[in-house]
């Protein structure tokens, strides 16, 4: 029986725990909108004291957002279970209370294939006819940047003059921007830097290597420019398919894997590869050994 005297528990709402995560996690901007875009899907729940949401609430709604997205369905509930483990190291009463662990006793995670769309080495010639033919200098330059750097969407879309060092040919993704966490620092091969330069020299002026809709803000948005892309060449393609693109090429190459995932900035997946770092002129070679392999099988040059 509870003393008169010890204070009654009162749970934290979803909301708050949302609010209180993002100032200890100190998350990025992109990464807190997309947190924020997936908790609209329990919009209803956010007022409601976490231990009022239950495990039936849990798999009812999964099936439901599963209907029309399977893998929006997992995202969602990965955030939701971040939000419950959080609450949980803050309040003992909420330890190990965590009903999104209905969907792995039942297995209903959905399951993802891996992305598989590239544009193939043989395809790369329509691919960059395409690409080269389009009346926009600046969403032509942005497709080659990502086929010829490996760099993901808002990697490129967001470069500023002031990582991109012409002299030098490297160009720097800050931790902020890299999707994990990790700086890079990466060198430019020679067609993608007299790109970059004649760029520069067209807009001396700009902050950003890709501006948008006007000087103030970077191209952020694309998905226009490449569909039209995609429709000129006949090839279905995004943004991210062209990173795997870069790596069809380095493998081609034969670029050693744990090069490979320093170009393309993937986090080390243990010690020996976290203390095996590559300076910007050792990863040089590789780079124009891949640039070579792409423009090569393209048959273009610029």
């Amino acid at each position: 029986m509870q003393s008169l005297c010890e204070p009654v528990f009162c749970a934290p709402t979803l909301n708050e725990v949302w609010l209180s995560y993002q100032t200890y996690r100190e998350l990025k901007k992109t990464t807190a909108r997309d947190y924020a875009k997936r908790l609209r899907y329990v919009e209803d729940w956010r007022h409601m004291p976490l231990d009022l949401i239950t495990r039936d609430m849990i798999e009812k709604r999964h099936k439901e957002i599963s209907a029309t997205g399977p893998q929006n369905a997992n995202y969602v509930f990965r955030v939701v279970r971040a939000l419950f483990i959080f609450a949980g190291c803050k309040f003992d009463e909420l330890h190990g209370v965590n009903p999104v662990r209905r969907l792995s006793e039942l297995r209903a995670w959905n399951k993802a294939d891996p992305a598989k769309t590239s544009i193939e080495l043989h395809d790369l010639p329509t691919f960059f006819n395409a690409v080269l033919m389009d009346e926009n200098d600046t969403i032509r330059d942005i497709h080659l940047l990502w086929t010829l750097s490996g760099l993901r969407r808002n990697e490129g879309s967001t470069l500023t003059w002031e990582r991109i060092n012409l002299d030098a040919a490297t160009l720097f993704i800050p931790k902020e921007i890299a999707k994990n966490g990790i700086a890079l620092n990466l060198p430019t091969g020679k067609n993608l830097t007299r790109l970059l330069r004649a760029r520069r020299a067209d807009y001396p002026d700009a902050k950003w290597v890709f501006e948008g809709d006007s000087a103030d803000v970077s191209l952020s948005e694309t998905n226009k420019s490449y569909q039209r892309i995609a429709k000129r060449s006949g090839l279905k393609f995004s943004p991210h398919s062209l990173r795997r693109t870069f790596l069809t090429a380095a493998d081609y190459c034969e670029v050693p894997l744990h090069i490979q995932k320093r170009l393309v900035n993937h986090k080390p997946k243990d010690i020996t590869e976290l203390y095996h770092c590559h300076s910007v002129e050792r990863l040089r070679k590789p780079m124009q050994e891949v640039e070579d392999c792409i423009l090569g099988f393209a048959n273009v040059g610029f």
